[in-house]
């Protein structure tokens, strides 16, 4: 098959990150942008042939190596301020509690801690870093995904998502200071086995604000190497089918995350949302080991937007520092269930 659509998506790609990197900071910034790739795949009937991976258990681990933080204007913080590393580990578990043919239920659980470590702290802000030095920030929650086809071109999905982001102890912590709370749905349309498309809105409502965003799903699959994946705005993905073992895929995702983050340090006692959001560049290959066991390594670039540290009690106290971009790298390793187990 012509390569004509590829060459046609690839302009669109470099054109939607000039558009994003020419912002200070992005028009929008929910909480957690990934939570509008509405992931569908696993165990559901919607998907094109020869996709990338769906997931049912995961655990991973990304770290962005060293970059330097610098003050809002483009200066330096005070020396020595920070060089820093960021890891990141996730473990995800989704599981079918109905899965039927005109009807799929999925259950799913999160839990995803990131790690802030700064080997110098200046004097600027300097509680607020060496809080965040210490604690682990963490996401966790509940999610529930339901699929209900129409008819055997179209299908409706739906999304609930509870989520808890902040500096607690323990695993999860219920207070409403670190809820996010999520709902996306969505129309898809399988137009082939080879192409489908979606549209939808998502709703967030959180510590920090309300918004709704729509989104835009379409899966290409040109021929048994070449498709695309994409979740647009925050997804893009040019899929290599290597082999049936080996799915090399290549893209951008726009991430974004806010936490709460409480500062008592004994003087001052000062709730600060923490947002960040940022383009990542990767590389990333699927290996299959085994019939269920995938893992998954990737390599890119993380172009960081401004990090803001929102005051919720005193506007005055907010304050903007800029991560320098950085080269990250991940791995992990997933359950996916054989193709012939899903039909």
């Amino acid at each position: 098959m012509s390569m004509k659509p590829l060459l046609l998506i690839l302009p669109l790609m470099c054109l939607f990150t000039l558009n994003l990197s020419g912002q200070r900071l992005p028009f929008f910034m929910p909480e957690d942008v990934e939570s509008t790739t509405l992931n569908v795949k696993c165990y559901c009937s919607p998907g094109v042939e020869y996709k990338s991976r769906s997931r049912g258990l995961e655990l991973s681990f990304t770290r962005n190596t060293s970059a330097d933080l610098r003050a809002e204007d483009g200066s330096n913080l005070s020396f020595p301020f920070s060089s820093r590393s960021i890891n990141y580990y996730k473990f995800s578990l989704r599981y079918p509690v109905i899965n039927k043919d005109n009807l799929k239920i999925i259950a799913g659980i999160i839990y995803k801690p990131e790690q802030f470590r700064f080997r110098s702290i200046g004097s600027e802000f300097s509680p607020v870093f060496a809080k965040l030095n210490e604690v682990n920030l963490k996401s966790s929650g509940f999610e529930a995904i339901i699929v209900k086809p129409i008819n055997e071109k179209i299908y409706t999905t739906f999304r609930v998502r509870s989520i808890f982001n902040g500096d607690y102890n323990g695993l999860i912590n219920f207070d409403s200071r670190f809820a996010v709370y999520n709902f996306s749905a969505a129309i898809g349309f399988k137009t082939s086995k080879w192409r489908e498309w979606a549209i939808g809105l998502n709703y967030s409502d959180s510590f920090r604000r309300s918004i709704l965003l729509p989104f835009l799903i379409y899966n290409h699959t040109f021929n048994e190497k070449w498709g695309i994946e994409s979740v647009l705005p925050a997804l893009l993905n040019v899929r290599y089918n290597v082999s049936p073992k080996t799915i090399l895929l290549t893209g951008l995702r726009f991430a974004s995350s806010s936490y709460s983050l409480r500062l008592d340090d004994g003087i001052s006692n000062e709730i600060f949302a923490l947002n960040h959001s940022e383009i990542k560049f990767t590389v990333n290959v699927e290996q299959k080991l085994s019939s269920w066991f995938w893992v998954d390594f990737a390599l890119g670039y993380q172009y960081n937007f401004n990090t803001d540290f929102e005051a919720q009690l005193d506007a005055n106290d907010s304050f903007q520092v800029r991560p320098k971009s950085s080269p990250f790298f991940k791995i992990g390793i997933f359950l996916s269930p054989p193709d012939d187990f899903l039909k």
